[in-house]
This record gives structure tokens, sequence and C-alpha cells, in this order.
């Protein structure tokens, strides 16, 4: 069963390198540029996890976080959601797992490990023998 994730970041080469992986992988990938359009997509379409950066302009990822995974519980789902940034802090973590977030993940991250969290959470089958590409960030 194809898994729907959903991308937010405002830097839109860090948004296309993970929607092509992700994609190649086999999930099928909604991207967003900011908070406002990331709640627009989610309201539009099922979403089972999400990849959110921290430091957006307008409304930041930790609100976006909040906003959708309080709507998914409305709706009865769950909503992984990892956290990405640049700059990670302690008081960031731990405002990140208070949003809901699971974790905090550092740019550049490690794809494989990426993949592997996801495919651990989504309950997909891990591909064997992978090596990573290039970190994003």
């Amino acid at each position: 069963m194809p898994r729907t994730l959903l991308i937010v970041d405002d830097n839109p080469s860090v948004r296309e390198s993970l929607r092509l992986l992700l994609e190649r992988r086999g999930y099928t990938v909604l991207v967003a540029g900011s908070g406002a359009e990331a709640i627009a997509l989610a309201g539009q379409h099922r979403v089972d996890a999400g990849i959110i950066d921290v430091n957006m302009p307008g409304m930041n990822g930790l609100a976006v976080c909040r906003t959708l995974r309080t709507r998914a519980a409305e709706a009865g789902w769950n909503f992984p959601v990892w956290m990405i940034t640049g700059a990670r802090t302690p008081e960031l973590e731990r405002a990140a797992r208070e949003s809901g977030a699971l974790e905090v993940l550092s740019k550049p991250f490690d794809y494989v490990e990426l993949f592997h969290r996801f495919d651990a959470q989504l309950g997909v089958a891990p591909v064997a023998g992978e090596t990573p590409p290039a970190p994003a960030g």
C-alpha cells in the first residue's frame, strides 16, 4: 500500500530532492513551501506522515506540526511528523516534541537513515543493499 508523505520546507532544493528520492522509493509525495500551503494540502488529501522544516517564514514548522497533528487526531488517525532543521538545539527538540513531532533531524541528513525511520513508522518493507545519496540541506 503506497503511503503519502507531506514535505514542508521553504527551501525548494530540499523539497525537490526529498520528493524525488521518496517517490523513487514508492511513496506518494506532496510538497509545500509554507505552513499555510501545507495545511491546505493536508485538508485536501489523506496524508500518512510529515517532514516539516522548523524555520519557515510566516507560520513556523512547530505551529504546522501542532495544527496537522490535531486535525489528524480529530479525524481518528495517527500522523507522525519528523521536524528538520539546520539549527538543532535541546530547546528546539523539546518544543518539537511538545508540538507532537517524533523527533528533530539535523540538516544535512542521511537519507538512508531517514528512509529507515519512515519505513519503520509506516510499516513499509526496507530496501536491501541501499546506498545513501548525497546529504540534503
